[in-house]
């Protein structure tokens, strides 16, 4: 069988199964239809090339310069399997162990959320705030594959990075990715990776005296100009936890009843290790920006604000912690 009719038989499977709505994004309303769209048909041709691609070895170029060429049975069979728990949902990232993010390649596996283009929004607002900080300290939180932390630490080569995550086998996998960036790139990468829920960790360094990068002047608190998180932001009962997301660790989507647990004791705990000045900049669902707002609002924050990703939508807020003896200085 040629390739050429093997990859026009699993785009109509593929675009099909598009069609039925089976690749939702993760958190925000998708309008259903019965027609195929000039952009359904290339997201199904684009997913049939990855895969011939992770199949057979082969580059694109060569895919297509040869269409007729043929498949051993092997090749045949791993790429229909891999077809078939595509068209089940299985995210591709997972398919072919690879995501790509701010153009830098990253393993990923189910352990780990797969990083999504509006993400990147979030390494832009913390590459615009640190612009003025070169030497600047940030705390991750909830790295996973590592991807903000490696981003941002490529961006900002003097910036020292604390990438944490509750979970060891994403750690595992954030620093593997952190060793091949760096390798690829022939750049020290600076940053650290810590296992922590939250800021449970960050609270024992303080009790150890052990600060992982600065101290302000009493030399018993650690500090940092920036904190950022991409946390869980999804309710219990959200109706895309029955799509494609279901393969993704639930740990890394869900955040109890509301879906904004995490984002209330992120802003809460954030208060105690940001310098004066310092910015908390949180990723969260489609349409949380104005609770979010208010959660940063009343957790006392400053000059906050809303940043909107390429399709529009409020998808990164940020706000300034000043310290009440700053204020009562000036």
């Amino acid at each position: 069988m040629k390739l050429s009719d093997i990859a026009t038989t699993a785009r109509h499977r593929l675009l099909a199964a598009q069609t039925h709505s089976v690749f939702d994004p993760v958190d925000q309303p998708v309008a259903s239809t019965d027609a195929s769209t000039d952009s359904d048909v290339r997201t199904a041709q684009l997913e049939v090339d990855v895969l011939l691609q992770f199949v057979t070895g082969r580059s694109r170029s060569t895919l297509y310069a040869w269409p007729d060429a043929t498949l051993s049975s092997n090749e045949i069979k791993a790429f229909n399997d891999l077809v078939e728990e595509r068209i089940a949902g299985q995210p591709l990232a997972y398919l072919t162990g690879q995501q790509e993010f701010w153009s830098l390649p990253f393993d990923v596996s189910s352990d780990v959320l797969i990083p999504r283009p509006e993400t990147e929004l979030l390494v832009e607002t913390a590459i615009d705030y640190l612009h003025n900080l070169p030497a600047a300290d940030v705390l991750e939180l909830g790295t996973g594959s590592g991807a903000i932390a490696i981003a941002l630490a490529n961006e900002q080569p003097q910036t020292n990075i604390l990438a944490t995550d509750v979970s060891s086998d994403a750690l595992s996998i954030a620093q593997a990715n952190a060793d091949k960036v760096s390798a690829s790139l022939n750049k020290q990468l600076r940053i650290k990776f810590l296992q922590s829920d939250w800021f449970e960790a960050i609270y024992t360094m303080l009790a150890d005296s052990k600060s992982a990068l600065t101290s302000d002047q009493t030399g018993q608190t650690p500090l940092f100009d920036l904190i950022i998180s991409n946390p869980p932001y999804l309710s219990e009962d959200d109706p895309h936890l029955t799509e494609s997301i279901r393969f993704e660790p639930r740990n890394a989507l869900v955040s109890g009843v509301s879906g904004l647990e995490s984002l209330q004791t992120i802003a809460s705990g954030a208060r105690m290790f940001l310098y004066h000045n310092g910015m908390l900049a949180l990723e969260h669902g489609y349409d949380q920006a104005e609770a979010v707002r208010l959660l940063l609002q009343n957790s006392g924050y400053n000059y906050i604000n809303t940043h909107r990703d390429l399709a529009g939508i409020e998808r990164v807020t940020t706000g300034l912690w000043i310290t009440s003896t700053a204020t009562d200085n000036t």
